[in-house]
C-alpha cells in the first residue's frame, strides 16, 4: 500500500493532509538564500558608492567634468538596476 503525497503549496490539498504526515519545511535553505542576497546587495551598494567617491576628484577639474557626469550617470543606473532587481525578486 503506497500513499501519494500531493505537492506542497496548494492550500486546498495541504489542509487535507494530517499534520504528522506533512513534509517539513527546512530552515537552512531560505536562511542561506536571504543571507546571500543581503551580502550581494551590500557588496553592490559598497561598490557603487566607492566608484562615486573615486570619481569625485574629476568634478573639480574643468576638463574632466563630462567624464565625472558620465561616470555618475552610470553608477546611478547601476544602483537602479540593483534596487529594482531586489524589489522585484
Amino acid at each position: 500500500m503506497s500513499f501519494s503525497v500531493p505537492p506542497v503549496g496548494n492550500p486546498k490539498v495541504d489542509f487535507a493532509i494530517p499534520i504528522k504526515s506533512r513534509t517539513r519545511k527546512t530552515f537552512l535553505a531560505p536562511f542561506l538564500r536571504v543571507t546571500l542576497a543581503a551580502v550581494v546587495f551590500a557588496t553592490g551598494c559598497i561598490c557603487i558608492n566607492a566608484t562615486q567617491i573615486l570619481l569625485l576628484p574629476l568634478k573639480f577639474i574643468p576638463q574632466t567634468r563630462a567624464v565625472y557626469a558620465n561616470g555618475l550617470r552610470y553608477t546611478k543606473a547601476a544602483g537602479g538596476v540593483l534596487f529594482s532587481g531586489f524589489v522585484s525578486s
